[in-house]
């Protein structure tokens, strides 16, 4: 049998679930994206049909239920688009199921003028972006309790 390989990249990521504990590893993202010639971003992933990812920790492979995981934390650089960039840029507090979160940033660049802090989080997405000192942090939006600026 053939060994088919698809080229991938990883990126380093850190992960709390709902039970509290704590992931680290790398994800497998493709070298292109599925809307894009770019490499694939974590948010296609997270936003993704598949409700299981894998995440590399040493030599073993997790499968983790996307339900489960609170936030995924990241380098921003590679997340952060220039569009998103051109957004309203909001600075937020945060509580989620796990605990609080302060000096979140976000950018808001929503079609129609939608640029409140309320559209973003209003968004059909099941991740949505916050930055914090160069760092992506995904928030699943149904563990995020209340947000305040």
């Amino acid at each position: 049998m053939d060994d088919h390989r698809i080229s991938v990249e990883t990126r380093y990521v850190d992960i709390l679930l709902t039970n509290g504990n704590q992931v680290s590893g790398d994800m497998f993202l493709q070298l292109h994206g599925t809307k894009s010639y770019e490499p694939q971003r974590i948010e296609e992933l997270l936003n993704g049909e598949n409700e299981f990812i894998p995440v590399r920790h040493g030599d073993r492979v997790f499968l983790l239920n996307i339900r489960h995981i609170v936030s995924l934390t990241c380098d921003a650089d590679s997340e952060l688009t220039d569009l998103q960039r051109l957004g309203e840029q909001y600075s937020v507090s945060v509580e989620t199921v796990n605990g609080q979160l302060d000096d979140l940033q976000v950018f808001v660049n929503l079609p129609s003028g939608k640029q409140r802090i309320k559209d973003f989080l209003n968004q059909r997405k099941t991740f949505l972006l916050f930055i914090k000192d160069n760092k992506g942090i995904y928030l699943q939006r149904d563990m995020i309790v209340r947000v305040s600026d």
